[in-house]
C-alpha cells in the first residue's frame, strides 16, 4: 500500500520547484499549486478556509511564490498572481502573512507591468490591503506600485482590470488618512478614478463598465471619509466629474 502524501509535503515540493530555474517547470509547478488550492478530487471535503491556513502555513511556499514574482515567466506571473488570490480571499491571517514575505510587494509591483496580468496582480493587491494598515503602508511605500495602479486605471486592456486596480486604491485608502492623501498625490490616481465614475458603453462593455462605476464611486467615498481628504474631493473640477455620475 503506497502512502499518501500529504498536502503539506506536496505544498514543499512544488514550493521547491516553483523556484527552478526552468521557467517552464516553474510555471507548471505554480498550475499544479492551484489544485491543491481549489480543494479538487478527493480533498473537496477541505474547506477553503482551512486549506488557506495549511498551505500559507508554509514559509517556503511563501518565499516561492515571491520569488515566482520576481523571476517567473508571464505564465508563471499569472498562475503566481492567482496562487495568491486563492491564498488570501477573505483570511486576515493569510493577508498578514503574505503581506510580510520578503519581495512579495516588490513582486506585484513587477507583474504589474505584465498587461496580461495587471488584473491579477491589482486583485492581489486589494486583499491584501484589505482591514490591514501594515500592508497599506507597504503597497504605498514599494517603488513604483502606485504608478502602476495609476496606469491600470487609466489604461487598463480591460473594465475589470481597472476596477480591480480601484478597489486596490480604495482599499488602502480606507486604512488611514495619511495613505489616502498620498494616494491622492500620485499623478493619475483620482483622474484616472473620476473618468471610470461617469464611464458609460451600451451592451455587455456597458455591463462591465457599470460594475467598474460602482467601483470607482466607493473609491471615492473611502477616500472621503478622512476629513483631512474632503477639501480635494470638493475641488469644482472633481465635483464637475463626481455630480453627474451620483445622479445616473
Amino acid at each position: 500500500m503506497v502512502e499518501e502524501v500529504s498536502v503539506t509535503e506536496r505544498a514543499r515540493s512544488l514550493a521547491c520547484a516553483i523556484i527552478s530555474d526552468d521557467l517552464d517547470s516553474s510555471r507548471q509547478a505554480a498550475e499544479s499549486l492551484m489544485g491543491l488550492l481549489m480543494c479538487g478530487g478527493r480533498a473537496e471535503r477541505v474547506p477553503l478556509r482551512t486549506r488557506q491556513d495549511e498551505l500559507c502555513a508554509i514559509p517556503e511556499l511563501r518565499a516561492a511564490l515571491s520569488h515566482l514574482l520576481h523571476y517567473g515567466s508571464f505564465e508563471g506571473r499569472y498562475f503566481g498572481c492567482l496562487a495568491l488570490s486563492y491564498v488570501l480571499h477573505c483570511n486576515p491571517t493569510s493577508i498578514r502573512l503574505v503581506g510580510e514575505t520578503p519581495g512579495i510587494f516588490e513582486g506585484i509591483s513587477l507583474s504589474l507591468r505584465e498587461p496580461g496580468v495587471q488584473g491579477l496582480a491589482s486583485g492581489v493587491l486589494s486583499q491584501l490591503a484589505f482591514r490591514n494598515k501594515d500592508n497599506g503602508e507597504r503597497i504605498c511605500n514599494t517603488p513604483f506600485i502606485l504608478d502602476h495602479l495609476a496606469s491600470v486605471v487609466l489604461d487598463g486592456l480591460s473594465s475589470d482590470h481597472q476596477a480591480a486596480a480601484t478597489c486596490a486604491i480604495s482599499n488602502c485608502a480606507a486604512n488611514s488618512a495619511e495613505l489616502a492623501l498620498k494616494l491622492l498625490d500620485v499623478p493619475g490616481i483620482l483622474e484616472g478614478i473620476l473618468k471610470l465614475c461617469s464611464q458609460q458603453r451600451g451592451g455587455e462593455e456597458g455591463e462591465r463598465d457599470a460594475r467598474t462605476c460602482v467601483s470607482a464611486i466607493g473609491c471615492i467615498d473611502n477616500l472621503s471619509y478622512h476629513e483631512a481628504v474632503r477639501p480635494h474631493l470638493r475641488r469644482p473640477e472633481v465635483m464637475g466629474m463626481l455630480i453627474p455620475s451620483i445622479l445616473l
